[in-house]
């Protein structure tokens, strides 16, 4: 990213021009915003492909052919490496400040921070896939299979699909979501129709708390997170319950997994690699993490981000361990197809730099309809009605955005 593009442009201006671009793309870190619009290429292919990384290589190439001077590709990576990735060139690039921290709401503020109105905030209808019973059911099941097989962590998710009583100002909820998710990555990716048999375009629209991967020359970055706790109002509370899941077993073991898998997924690539002895804690508006920052220096400059990506999708922070076991739990429990969850968002440019994010704490938007995911990590000594808090206290980035608060109560 080129820094001085940030000097005037600021997130919030771009995030004001969402709505006026063709197939747009928006994504806000702490340091820098970014706005694409327009598609001069795409790349469908899925992620296990062997002409993957030569083909989105040739694209750019193409780009800069036709006197773009550094191209962009940007976009969607699914879970399953088997699936359509939505990938393009884009026409259009616009880079910007990031967003404000976001100040303290009163209590006359609130209404006109919630993206559904206060007299809709109740009209609403929704479905739970799976029922929460049945969520607790397949985490029992997951507890089954680590008696019986070699599999030792299985991420589980659930999705609420939700009908609104009224359309969604998107550039107001990307407003909302990156300033109350500073520490994160927020982000909007348009989604053709025909990419998922729907009807309408949809908008995968979220904000993650965890970076897969940053490439910017030989130096790269990943921090995975594994291990959460929710966060409480009362000050001393939320504290004991952050150094709690600091000295928690269970969740100490489930990320020392996904270190574990980071590790060796990124080590082949450097020629340094520095990750710390002991996690840290991070937290968000509604959950505590268990946090590894890791460090690298690339032993090959010329390695791509992408590849870097490509080498970690899936960590066992959103599929589990190992991960052949992992998946095959994963499509016999899950009654849903996850999609963009769980997979990742980001850019690339021509020299191989950019950052992707994992992708949770997001939901599609189509229309009138909004579907949310949440996942949580089983391993041995999990408990099924603790799992199933965890992905009901994970819903509540994206309700507490449009303004849904109270359907956390009955996720």
């Amino acid at each position: 990213m080129n820094e001085s593009k940030c000097s005037t442009i600021t997130g919030a201006d771009l995030i004001a021009q969402f709505h006026q671009q063709q197939t747009p793309f928006f994504f806000t870190t702490a340091n820098y915003s970014l706005l694409t619009s327009g598609s001069q290429a795409t790349v469908n292919l899925a992620l296990n492909d062997h002409t993957v990384l030569s083909t989105i290589q040739g694209v750019l190439a193409d780009a800069q052919a036709r006197g773009n001077e550094n191209p962009l590709i940007v976009g969607a990576i699914p879970f399953a490496v088997d699936a359509p990735m939505h990938l393009w060139v884009p026409t259009t690039v616009n880079w910007g400040k990031p967003l404000p921290v976001a100040q303290k709401n009163t209590a006359s503020d609130v209404e006109l921070n919630n993206n559904i109105s206060s007299e809709n905030s109740n009209n609403y209808a929704i479905q739970h896939m799976p029922l929460p019973e049945m969520y607790m059911q397949g985490v029992e099941n997951a507890l089954q299979r680590f008696k019986q097989s070699d599999l030792s962590k299985v991420v589980l998710s659930r999705a609420l699909d939700i009908t609104l009583p009224q359309q969604l100002d998107m550039p107001h909820l990307l407003s909302k979501l990156a300033q109350h998710n500073r520490a994160g990555y927020t982000f909007a990716v348009s989604l053709p129709a025909d990419l998922q048999h729907s009807e309408h375009c949809k908008t995968l629209v979220g904000a993650s708390p965890e970076l897969l991967i940053n490439k910017q020359g030989a130096t790269i970055r990943s921090n995975p997170l594994a291990g959460s706790a929710a966060r409480s109002a009362d000050k001393n509370e939320d504290q004991q319950r952050a150094n709690a899941l600091l000295q928690s077993t269970k969740d100490q073991h489930e990320h020392a997994l996904v270190i574990q898998s980071v590790n060796s997924a990124i080590a082949p690539f450097c020629k340094h690699l520095s990750v710390p002895e002991q996690p840290s804690l991070i937290h968000t508006e509604t959950l505590w993490h268990l946090s590894t920052d890791i460090y690298g220096e690339l032993d090959n400059p010329a390695t791509t981000v992408l590849e870097l990506a490509s080498a970690l999708h899936p960590t066992p922070a959103v599929c589990g361990f190992p991960e052949n076991h992992a998946r095959d739990a994963i499509a016999e429990i899950e009654p849903f197809d996850r999609g963009f969850f769980t997979g990742m968002v980001g850019w690339m440019d021509s020299q191989g730099n950019g950052e992707w994010v994992v992708t949770i704490r997001c939901a599609e938007v189509d229309a009138l309809r909004l579907r949310l995911f949440a996942g949580a990590g089983v391993v041995s000594g999990s408990i099924p009605q603790h799992e199933l808090k965890e992905t009901a206290t994970k819903f509540k980035t994206m309700l507490n955005a449009v303004g849904l608060n109270h359907v956390a109560e009955v996720a």
